[in-house]
């Protein structure tokens, strides 16, 4: 479940504490509708003469523990259902899509290989699209999940997906995608392309969040990192297709057509990738 922590603060006039007094105010608790996805727990907690009432927040969502987004300046508190949500899925799937087109857009089909470095297996049902951009697709991953992606890709496309362990000795190819979270902080959530006279390290700088699922978030709550949140915990479907609109190639933050011109700027007087 993810739940959406935001605050109201109580007023500090005399009226207001006679009224807290007599009648506390209490958190308020409502379940938004994600479009194709689970629906997540907005919940407006309480603020009394500066402190959160974490007691009546944990309360008003039963106890049960819950991955939260919490508005700016608010932190969690020890022995509450509230755990700071982070992370994980969307931003490996964007630089995947992202990876895909650059690919297209820069590399030669017959000449392009491309390794992906997964080890828990996010981009499983995702990997074998690459199959009509290269000549060659090989996984370094611990996950077994690639096994169907073997198989989807040669009922699909009629091409080997090699999948090669854990074995780092194994990381080559001209393009290489690596959203492992091992490693140096080259080497994750990065787009690697490997030319004989050129090297591009690429990674994800901005996104859009579509509006149908910005217009969901509370007011206090990054959008950005909603729209993870609503993927991960509430798997709203439309957010898979997402690409990062900005990239840094080499250090240099672009927009993604402006760097794929550049790219191609630079390979038309160096080589093909």
């Amino acid at each position: 479940m993810l739940t959406v922590f935001t605050v109201r603060e109580t007023g500090n006039g005399f009226r207001s504490r006679i009224k807290e007094h007599f009648n506390p105010s209490a958190a308020q608790v409502c379940k938004i509708s994600v479009p194709g996805g689970v629906p997540f727990v907005a919940l407006s907690a309480v603020k009394r003469r500066g402190e959160i009432d974490w007691e009546d927040a944990s309360a008003a969502i039963g106890g049960k523990s819950t991955y939260t987004l919490f508005a700016d300046g608010i932190s969690p508190v020890a022995d509450t259902p509230f755990r700071r949500f982070v992370p994980q899925q969307l931003p490996k799937i964007m630089l995947f899509n992202t990876a895909k087109e650059i690919i297209r857009r820069c590399c030669e089909p017959l000449s392009c290989s491309v390794c992906v470095v997964d080890g828990d297996g996010v981009l499983a049902p995702y990997a074998h699209t690459l199959c009509p951009l290269t000549r060659e697709v090989r996984v370094l991953t611990g996950s077994g999940y690639y096994e169907r992606c073997a198989r989807k890709a040669l009922e699909e496309y009629g091409a080997a997906l090699v999948i090669a362990g854990r074995d780092c000795a194994q990381i080559k190819g001209t393009c290489i995608i690596s959203v492992c979270n091992n490693g140096s902080r080259e080497q994750s959530n990065t787009l690697l392309l490997n030319g004989e006279n050129a090297r591009f390290v690429i990674k994800g700088a901005d996104f859009t969040v579509p509006d149908e699922y910005a217009s969901l978030c509370p007011d206090g709550i990054n959008p950005k990192l909603f729209a993870e949140a609503l993927y991960e915990c509430c798997a709203a479907p439309g957010l898979a297709n997402l690409i990062f609109s900005d990239v840094s190639v080499n250090g240099k933050v672009l927009a993604l057509d402006s760097a794929t011109l550049y790219i191609n700027k630079i390979l038309d007087n160096v080589g093909n990738i």
